[in-house]
């Protein structure tokens, strides 16, 4: 199963579905983040594996939104860590 999120983590990396960078969650610094929010969305799908009830959610300026579960965002952390565009 892991290997199946990375495949769909790369996949969405070069389709642009997936920043390629992580969004910088630190006070008061540059970033195109808007909100993070934490608690399951029980009516949204995960933006990686399109599975139901994402626990977080990023919201960037400009109106993007990722909702990801737990375990997706883990992956999509260590992957941008390696990425090369």
């Amino acid at each position: 199963m892991t290997h199946d999120l990375r495949a769909l983590v790369r996949e969405r990396l070069r389709s642009g579905a997936l920043p390629s960078e992580l969004p910088d969650l630190a006070a008061g610094g540059p970033s195109r983040l808007a909100e993070v929010r934490i608690g399951t969305v029980a009516d949204a799908l995960c933006t990686i594996c399109r599975n139901p009830a994402p626990q977080v959610t990023y919201v960037y300026r400009g109106r993007r939104v990722l909702r990801l579960h737990a375990a997706c965002e883990a992956i999509w952390r260590q992957e941008v860590a390696d990425w090369e565009v």
